[in-house]
């Protein structure tokens, strides 16, 4: 009897032994299926999730291009073309002549905020002879541009012509530099000399409002009142929060007896504006049509 009661005991023993293992086999396979989990969790947020990663951290020329722009967006010129410089070094096959194009059309508006226009003409001129690109030659076109309008104030007429031929010839692309002279010519009356100059304008750019509404007002100086008002709708149908648009077509109207829309397009206007010269001109005529129409 004590024999078979050590047996059995020896037995259970034997049993709770083998259990006791396969509790910690099982412990250990969950582990190592739980390790193993994270391991391709990880693997596939680096490789998929977030594309290119690994590459930017063995790959020294994305590192310079993300320093590049680091320093591009901190206004640090020099330094960006620099790094953007070393990152071509580091790898031919990346397009950096964008990046660095990018950096002087920058530097460029920079200077032109500043109202630094002569500054600015000087350097996209250096600039556009050792490295064209055509966002260099927009960006020194409003160059040009800016100057004008300065000469303008001053009522320095001619400098202001010639810098806005300066603009179409570096830039002959650029809608903006054929609607600043055709602008410029309609402030100076000259009509006929303005429209070709808004035509080609609206050629490069369909949707540029100011033009149509340049145009229009050319048309109307000219009393080509079809043409004018067909301008005028359109500029209104591309903006049509444009205080500016409403008063031009009031314009037309009263140059066609159309007093009613006239001094309904100057209430819009009215309410829409923003300027205070523009709103003060509005009171005025409003004052005036109605005078008018109650006579």
């Amino acid at each position: 009897m004590t024999v078979a009661k050590w047996s059995k005991h020896t037995l259970k023993s034997h049993h709770d032994d083998i259990r006791i293992d396969m509790e910690l086999d099982y412990k250990k396979a969950t582990d190592y299926i739980h390790r193993a989990f994270i391991r391709a969790t990880v693997f596939v947020a680096v490789f998929c999730l977030i594309p290119g990663s690994l590459i930017a951290c063995t790959n020294p020329a994305i590192n310079h291009l993300k320093q590049g722009d680091m320093c591009l967006e901190k206004g640090d010129f020099d330094l960006a073309i620099l790094e953007y410089s070393r990152a071509g070094e580091q790898d031919p096959g990346i397009d950096v002549k964008s990046k660095i194009d990018q950096v002087y059309a920058k530097r460029i508006a920079t200077m032109l905020e500043a109202g630094d226009y002569d500054r600015s003409i000087d350097e996209g001129l250096k600039l556009l002879a050792t490295a064209p690109s055509d966002s260099l030659r927009i960006k020194l076109a409003d160059a040009y541009i800016g100057r004008a309008w300065y000469y303008k104030d001053k009522r320095l007429n001619p400098y202001t012509l010639k810098d806005l031929m300066s603009a179409i010839e570096t830039a002959p692309q650029y809608y903006r530099a054929h609607h600043e002279l055709g602008q410029f010519y309609s402030n100076q009356w000259q009509y006929n000399l303005a429209i070709p100059e808004l035509n080609r304008a609206i050629t490069l750019k369909p949707d540029f409002a100011p033009a149509y509404n340049e145009r229009a007002f050319s048309y109307f100086k000219n009393q080509k009142w079809e043409p004018a008002l067909a301008d005028i709708c359109k500029a209104i149908e591309i903006e049509p929060a444009e205080a500016q648009f409403y008063y031009t077509r009031s314009l037309i109207y009263r140059g066609t007896q159309k007093n009613d829309l006239a001094i309904h397009d100057l209430e819009t206007a009215l309410r829409l504006s923003k300027d205070a010269a523009l709103t003060e001109q509005l009171i005025s005529d409003l004052k005036s049509m109605r005078a008018l129409l109650s006579q």
